[in-house]
């Protein structure tokens, strides 16, 4: 299949962050030794925090022992451990990245991976039946659409809170699970007055104040357990907590002229404290303060909550916030992987980090929604892609000249011996570091972290 591109012409100067060369000819000019070198990781000073897997055991237990039914203000010990996070605890690095010797991606290339896969779709729903042609959206809506009473979605609502509880709801469940939640949700709570203050939400305050049986009820019916009801509850109960301080601080500045010193408060003008406030009093539960933030403190402020991590937290810059941010998930980590925009081992927070960096804010969005309709569709795309089967050669990638796959092996050697993963040199080096500038023979699994949630 031909593709007639018209690549829009980017300059790399204007993205500071952006490499001065297309990757593929700077990766071409290395080694393997100057790969490998180029993918060690960036270590953070010794003073800030780790988190890791006994960090995330001890917090999944406190949030099942934590009890976030009670409607008062002061918390247990376990619900202070819950809440806690501390400062940068999943090694965000905001203003850098991880990788900084690794060598793409140029705004250039990010244009031109992103200008193919629209070309593709376009095309691709030009040739369906109209009854079958999906709305593809790759640019960012002026306005967020109202909230949906059936589907969950990934946080593209108006409200921040009601975009955090769709999103955590939505975390490691299937798309129809998630959305049976939401309309047992409404079913119980309801909904904050569409053309007020509450802008449609669902009334989230009512169920952090709603006796824990009666909402896991409504989640048990989705699939979900105690463990998120819990953490969902908990949630609700800080930002209840935050907000009465808020309410707090603001009535005290107006009283005294002192500036409060909570996070976002500096950004606010007198009229955004008061519609705040306005929703306090009224009820509704409310981070509008982290509207005004800028994106990297935004993150650290939307960490802070149980259960969500930075994925969950660039989905809400990215869709409700509408701020520019790269979100991570299982199908963005393969296909930048595979670009050679990271290297190979990097995990999906490493990926955020640097890709967050280094593509250009414009192409954040539609490069997110592109590589999870591509990563999902193309077989040859796909985690579970076999080469050499009859649907690998019937299946066309467009992409098929910008890719280096880490594959796994046939079907046939599959049922002789378990796949090996290779060692520190990454898989597309090997593929591409040949005497003779042919790529081999040899096939590799794809081997990813799981996303953190």
């Amino acid at each position: 299949m031909a593709y007639h591109l018209t690549i829009t012409s980017v300059d790399d100067e204007s993205f500071p962050n952006s490499c001065p060369e297309v990757f593929t000819l700077t990766r071409q000019r290395m080694t393997a030794e100057e790969l490998e070198k180029a993918s060690k990781r960036r270590r953070l000073p010794k003073k800030s925090a780790t988190k890791n897997a006994d960090d995330e055991e001890r917090d999944e237990k406190v949030v099942e022992q934590a009890d976030p039914e009670s409607d008062t203000d002061s918390v247990d010990d376990s619900d202070r451990e819950a809440g806690r996070r501390v400062n940068n605890d999943y090694r965000l690095m905001p203003g850098a990245t991880p990788f900084p010797d690794w060598p793409g991606p140029g705004a250039k290339e990010c244009q031109t991976v992103y200008d193919i896969l629209v070309t593709e779709y376009q095309q691709r729903e030009q040739r369906a039946e109209p009854a079958k042609r999906k709305a593809l959206n790759f640019r960012q809506p002026h306005k967020i659409p109202p909230a949906s009473a059936t589907v969950a979605g990934c946080g593209e609502v108006p409200c921040l809170v009601d975009a955090m509880m769709r999103t955590i709801i939505s975390q490691a469940v299937t798309r129809e699970s998630a959305n049976r939640v939401i309309e047992n949700v409404i079913g119980l709570v309801g909904l904050v007055d569409v053309n007020g203050l509450g802008a449609g939400s669902i009334n989230w305050n009512a169920i952090r104040l709603a006796p824990k049986d009666v909402v896991l009820e409504a989640f048990r019916t989705g699939g979900l357990g105690p463990t998120k009801c819990n953490a969902i509850k908990l949630c609700l109960k800080m930002i209840r907590m935050d907000n009465k301080k808020r309410a707090k601080a603001y009535l005290k500045e107006k009283e005294t002229g002192e500036p409060a010193g909570l996070p976002g408060i500096a950004r606010l003008n007198q009229e955004q404290k008061d519609h705040q406030l306005s929703k306090i009093n009224a009820g509704i539960l409310t981070l509008d303060h982290i509207r005004v933030m800028e994106p990297h403190e935004a993150m650290l402020e939307l960490v802070k909550y149980p259960q969500v991590a930075v994925k969950t937290a660039s989905c809400l810059l990215l869709f409700n916030l509408q701020m520019p941010s790269f979100a991570v998930d299982t199908h963005v980590h393969r296909m930048t992987r595979w670009l050679g925009w990271v290297p190979m081992k990097a995990n999906h927070n490493d990926t955020y980090m640097h890709c967050d960096f280094r593509v250009p804010d414009h192409l954040k969005y539609g490069l997110h929604q592109l590589f999870i309709e591509h990563g999902g569709n193309c077989y040859r795309c796909q985690g579970s892609t076999v080469e050499g089967t009859e649907k690998w050669d019937k299946t066309v990638c467009p992409l098929e000249h910008l890719l280096a796959r880490v594959k796994r092996q046939s079907q046939a050697k599959l049922k002789k011996k378990s796949v090996e993963v290779l060692g520190t040199i990454d898989g597309w080096v090997k593929l591409e570091k040949q005497s003779n500038g042919a790529a081999t023979n040899e096939q590799y699994e794809d081997v990813g972290n799981k996303p953190n949630v």
